[in-house]
């Protein structure tokens, strides 16, 4: 006598289907969206989007601008909790800096080139808790292909953990 499976694991077995399927589709959805925002991006550059329009900031720009010293503590499931000493801008000094009207009404987003997207409330840009950093150790931040989080990083202070860090920074909107 042949044995039937019963309903409810054919109803599993087409649920894990349909979630392999769905998983695919996101999966390539998001490298599709990863490559649309790299395209043409110079690997050491981002871009600023605002109401007017989409910048490109190069290293190159930013070095000339005058870098300050940020500590934050490091601490993922990962790594256990240090102390890390960077050289950037708080946000509000960037913005400053690029001529950019920011205001109580405002607020950012950063992306990064993982598909981390991270918001920034503008009393803590304005506080200058959120950092864009550059430069750790005088050097400058390594990339995603040398195990860093550079080129651009932005970092939180005061934060138990480093959960809203944006590594691999690709975009920072100002809406």
């Amino acid at each position: 006598m042949k044995r039937r499976p019963k309903t409810s694991t054919l109803v599993v077995i087409a649920a894990i289907v349909v979630l392999a399927v769905l998983l695919t589709v996101l999966a390539a959805a998001n490298a599709a969206r990863v490559k649309r925002v790299s395209a043409g991006l110079p690997t050491d550059a981002f871009h600023l989007v605002t109401s007017t329009g989409t910048t490109t900031v190069t290293r190159e720009e930013l070095m000339k601008l005058p870098l300050q010293k940020v500590t934050v503590t490091l601490d993922t499931s990962t790594t256990s909790a240090k102390k890390k000493v960077y050289a950037g801008l708080p946000l509000r000094e960037l913005f400053k800096d690029l001529d950019m009207p920011f205001s109580a009404d405002n607020y950012s987003i950063a992306s990064g080139s993982d598909g981390f997207t991270m918001t920034y409330l503008a009393d803590e840009i304005q506080a200058g808790k959120v950092w864009l950093v550059l430069q750790e150790d005088g050097k400058a931040l390594p990339g995603r292909a040398q195990g860093g989080f550079g080129p651009f990083l932005i970092v939180t202070q005061g934060e138990q953990f480093s959960l809203r860090w944006c590594k691999y920074l690709q975009t920072l909107t100002v809406k």
